[in-house]
């Protein structure tokens, strides 16, 4: 279009807009507004694109009409809101830079950008690079005398003189909103632009209210007129404009939201995404079903994270910092890639040094720019200029999409806060799951009587928090909802007794896993004599099973009026009565020491009279007729005397032996070369800070090992104290089974009951072994089960994958100066992700496809099943595992035939067993994990297996073990198999399979193979094998497909559908 063309349709627009009427059905005029605005969108977009000065003279005019239109639409839709999709222009994002651009171009291209994206060159260096690759080839091309000619002159003329222009060509950068945050109350205030100013304006100060009747903050915002603090939140339509615009992404939501239309109720076993409870019973703004009822419409749910990390590494000492993350993972897509950085937003950086005052719950101030689109996105709707798959289309914003936030995934020391509830050390134990509260009962096991918590209750008591007239008003609403103000709630749906979701990898790995073995087996260090061995937060002299105080809820339920119970706690069963009632349980457990009697009976009359006569009706002591406070006193401690007095005692472990068996079979254990094993001096500090992988690994096949071949009485390595042991065992086991069900991929009603139950027996065997260690996570590791029964498995929910992002954040150059360095971070993150996108593409040619492998290497981007682990980085705090196990369709999907390069002669031994030469042999093939080898030609350890001798290899039937000494293919077109030697069995008791059919696998074999041959289909192989030899003659074989299933073929290699154990 011509100047004068855009002016004239500028005008038309501005006619069309001036004949609405008030008097017009309303209909209209909404659809009047609608034209006008998009007319107006695609106008400004022409008109600021064109570079000619003379026609930009022009230009200003139509844009200064433009204006006026968007003054006449801002007083329009003053009385007409729009209700409609909230339209989102992504046509930039369909421009392919690479079009029509030859090869030694694309690498220029690639050069210049993977320095400035992944290196952070300063743009001199990264324009440097660009204007060297010009010289390098001119000089190549004319080596010799010769001249350009037409092609490679055009490839030398498609590089840009300045990596600004090469960024901007490939639409690099976001446009992040940059908020003006309080530094003393972290109140965010957006960017205004008045007069059509580019300049971003701010209020001075800040006009925020701690409460309803406190005085402004006052605070100042800026310095020498810019602001003191920032937060820039990349705004999530933006995001989604251009992730909606790659190719396949439509098709991937699209495809989940039909796999949950097949399924005609919840599905029972857990298997995949779709199958959680959420995404099939989740209700959209009009109250009906979110997907089954979508129509045309697309659905997709999002996971929200949060986190707060040292900027320079948990590893390096002293004044620590800590800089905030938030991310969102979209569930639509499959698992495989749902965690690839070039698919996940990240909408800001929260600057340091200090967290934002959980008390003043100031974290929502941060989480509200975010929610604000999430809110939007679900009531209203967004509606894309076009998708990938839509992008030819002639009628653009041709389909809507909603969204939806499924799930908030946090350790609990941000996902408090974030939440709004109160801190982990308070009585509110429970991250918003259940009922459950007051710190006596931690150790509550009966899993089967708890309750859902309130969603309506704690949002009653978040509303109340907020509108309180003063702070001194918010300690009772605290106390009795447990809650403070968040901007979840400003979500209609937010329901955080299934939404707020338990992460596995912190509660289990981190904290019940590491915990266990540091302090309770007391295995940090234990020979230090320096060492003072951690003690348990409480003291039992027995355990009893009392009524645990009344849930919270119902003490307001109770009441005609929850107001006239806060501004009076003192009366009848409020707060404080209701936790006298947990006090006084962990009162009449403690030990009582002869001549102490006094002590407590006067710890017990400062009880309220409600909470004495509670817990006396509990233990039918309540007294007769008319009773004061000392007679229900009396009761008690009569009661008490008939108790045991003295203190349990725990089991003493010998944890200096333990220790050093463990690191014995660290040392000794063969494990496949893509296992990250724990250090071998796991224990001592000079094995450093252990990763959630490392504990998961430790406590999956080294602990088990060793406590069962220490302190079984059957094991050929025990010790003479044994039998003393045995409960011991049990409770580590147990912990150690639990972990091992908890990850498995297939998770039946079955395997998740299972879990509960070993976390149980886990939890009854430390009040038994080692009273008093007992801990808040230990209660939130049950509702991991909730998570599974809502989102499936927990790979799904836990927090590897963040983990991994904060350490990738951490890696990139910055100066490390705190409001300057979030930026950075944001705008590298978001460059590399656009990047790889680009190379990533389906068309890319190979060339592109080449420099992707060379980028994911060189970066840690882990794309493929077989990308090999990488030590990790000693700047690197990230508890993510090296090498994140992927699904079994994605590798029967991405895997290709075996590589040429690995195939070898046909083995003499082979041809003879066969009776006929075999038509290709191979000394690796490739797995989910790792390789499967030979034993001659690659890792030994890769060629240890376990595998079933007749049909497919079935979950929970007795096994073999072996080792691999052949890979072939018999025929031409037949299917792969392996020639292995079996392990030779052996009658020796041992204590080894014990507890195969809790989800530890593992049995006893003679260190001898047989000496012929048995040929197998990959179907019959479990997984790889970890090997640890107790004596010369007897080896303890660990079947790793409960770690990792790696028997999972693509149809190349003859093999039947993948299983799922």
């Amino acid at each position: 279009m011509t100047v004068s063309s855009l002016k004239q349709a500028a005008l038309d627009l501005q006619i069309n807009l001036s004949k609405l009427s008030f008097s017009q059905p309303s209909a209209d005029i909404h659809s009047i507004l609608s034209t006008v605005e998009d007319g107006k969108e695609t106008l400004r977009l022409k008109a600021t694109s064109i570079g000619n000065s003379e026609a930009s003279r022009e230009a200003v005019e139509v844009l200064e009409i433009l204006d006026v239109i968007q003054e006449s639409l801002q007083l329009w839709r003053q009385e007409y809101p729009d209700t409609s999709p909230v339209k989102i222009d992504n046509r930039k994002y369909f421009e392919n830079p690479g079009d029509g651009k030859n090869t030694p171009t694309l690498i220029a291209y690639c050069l210049a950008l993977v320095s400035r994206v992944f290196e952070q060159t300063a743009q001199r260096g990264a324009t440097f690079v660009l204007k060297m690759m010009k010289i390098y080839g001119h000089s190549l091309a004319t080596l010799g005398g010769r001249n350009l000619n037409a092609q490679q002159e055009a490839a030398l003329a498609s590089i840009p003189d300045s990596i600004e222009r090469l960024e901007k060509k490939f639409n690099l950068d976001i446009d992040g909103v940059s908020y003006a945050v309080c530094p003393d109350c972290s109140r965010t205030y957006a960017p205004s632009y008045p007069n059509g100013s580019s300049t971003p304006a701010y209020p001075s100060t800040c006009s925020g209210k701690k409460t309803l009747s406190a005085p402004p903050c006052g605070a100042s915002l800026l310095s020498y007129g810019k602001p003191i603090k920032i937060f820039e939140y990349y705004p999530f339509f933006d995001w989604f404009g251009k992730f909606i615009a790659l190719p396949g992404i439509e098709e991937y939501g699209d495809k989940f939201c039909e796999a949950i239309d097949r399924h005609h109720t919840v599905p029972t076993d857990k298997v995949s995404t779709e199958d959680g409870r959420f995404v099939h019973e989740f209700r959209g703004a009009d109250g009906r079903l979110f997907v089954r009822d979508r129509q045309t419409e697309g659905r997709w749910f999002f996971i929200l994270n949060a986190d707060f990390f040292n900027m320079e590494g948990n590893r390096i000492r002293g004044k620590a910092s800590s800089t905030g993350m938030l991310a969102m993972t979209c569930l639509n897509l499959p698992l495989e890639i749902r965690n690839d950085h070039a698919y996940l937003y990240i909408p800001g950086i929260i600057q340091g040094p200090q967290e934002p005052k959980a008390e003043d719950a100031e974290h929502r101030h941060y989480l509200k720019p975010l929610i604000d689109d999430l809110l939007v996105g679900y009531t209203r709707g967004i509606r894309p200029y076009a998708t990938y798959r839509t992008h030819g289309d002639p009628s653009p914003y041709s389909r809507a999409f909603r969204i939806a936030l499924a799930a908030v995934v946090m350790d609990f020391k941000a996902a408090r806060p974030h939440l709004g509830l109160l801190d982990i050390t308070s009585h509110h134990i429970c991250s918003g799951s259940c009922d459950c509260w007051h710190t006596s009962g931690m150790s509550r096991t009966d899993y089967e009587n708890w309750k859902p918590i309130d969603d309506e209750f704690l949002r009653k008591g978040a509303e109340l928090w907020r509108n309180a007239d003063d702070v001194k008003d918010r300690g009772p609403i605290e106390e009795l909802y447990g809650t403070r103000d968040s901007a979840l709630w400003r979500l209609p749906y937010w329901k955080p007794s299934c939404q707020a979701v338990v992460d596995p990898m912190h509660t289990m790995f981190l904290i019940l896993l590491q915990r266990y073995f540091r302090d309770i087996l007391g295995l940090d260090n234990p020979d230090d004599s320096k060492r003072k061995p951690k003690k348990p937060r409480f003291r039992f002299a027995f355990y009893h099973t009392f009524v645990p105080p009344p849930p919270l809820a119902s003490l307001a339920a109770d009441k005609a009026q929850r107001e006239a119970l806060i501004t009076d706690l003192s009366h009848s069963m409020n707060y404080h009565s209701a936790a006298s009632v947990g006090n006084i349980h962990r009162l009449l457990q403690q030990p009582l020491v002869h001549g102490q009697e006094d002590d407590l009976r006067s710890a017990l009359m400062h009880s309220s009279g409600d909470a004495l006569a509670y817990v006396c009706t509990d233990l039918q002591r309540l007294p007769s007729n008319r009773f004061a406070k000392d007679d229900m006193v009396n009761q008690l401690m009569l009661w008490r005397l008939e108790k045991p007095l003295d203190p349990m005692v725990a089991v003493k472990v010998d944890s200096s032996a333990l220790l050093k068996r463990i690191q014995q079979v660290v040392r000794e254990t063969v494990t496949p070369s893509w296992m990250a094993n724990p250090p071998a001096d796991v224990g001592l500090a000079k094995a450093g800070t252990l990763k959630a992988d490392h504990w998961r690994r430790l406590f999956a096949i080294h602990v088990p090992l060793a406590v069962l071949s220490l302190w079984r009485a059957n094991s050929p390595l025990a010790t003479s104290d044994a039998h003393r042991m045995a409960s011991v065992v049990d409770t580590t086991m147990h912990l150690s089974c639990a972990s091992l069900i908890m990850t498995k991929r297939s998770l039946s009603l079955e395997r998740r009951n299972l879990f509960r139950h070993l976390l149980r027996l886990h939890v009854l065997g430390l009040r038994q072994d080692f009273p008093g260690w007992i801990f808040p996570s230990h209660h939130l590791a049950f509702h991991i089960f909730d998570g599974m029964e809502n989102y499936s498995g927990v790979r799904n929910c836990w927090c590897f994958p963040f983990e991994l992002t904060i350490g990738k954040l951490q890696r990139i150059p910055n100066n490390h100066i705190s409001g300057q360095f979030e930026r950075t971070m944001l705008h590298s993150f978001c460059k590399g992700a656009t990047f790889r996108q680009w190379l990533m593409r389906p068309d890319a040619p190979p060339i592109l496809q080449y420099c992707l492998e060379l980028v994911d290497k060189a970066y840690n981007y882990y794309r493929t099943p077989n990308a090999p682990p990488t030590a990790p980085s000693a700047a690197d705090d990230s508890d993510a595992p090296e090498s994140e196990p992927l699904t079994a369709a994605f590798v029967g999907y991405n895997l290709g035939s075996p590589d040429s390069k690995h195939q070898i002669p046909s083995p003499l031994d082979l041809t003879k067993f066969l009776g006929e030469e075999p038509v290709e042999c191979y000394s690796r093939v490739p797995g989910s994990k790792g390789y499967y080898t030979i034993p001659k030609k690659g890792a030994l350890a890769n060629s240890y297996i376990c595998f079933q001798s007749q049909g497919k290899y079935q979950p929970g039937q007795p096994w073999k073990a072996g080792q691999i000494q052949h890979i072939f293919r018999k025929t031409s077109g037949s299917q792969l198999q392996v020639a292995v030697r079996v392990s030779q069995t052996t009658d020796v008791a041992h204590p080894f399979s014990e507890f195969n059919e809790n989800g530890f696998e593992a049995a006893m074999f003679s260190t001898r193979f047989s000496n012929d041959l048995q040929i197998l289909n990959f179907d019959q192989i479990a997984a790889h094998s970890a090997r640890w030899n107790l004596t010369d003659d007897l080896v303890a074989v660990v079947n790793l497909c409960m770690v990792s299933r790696l028997c999972d073929f693509v149809q190349n290699y003859g093999m039947s559908e993948p299983l799922e154990h």
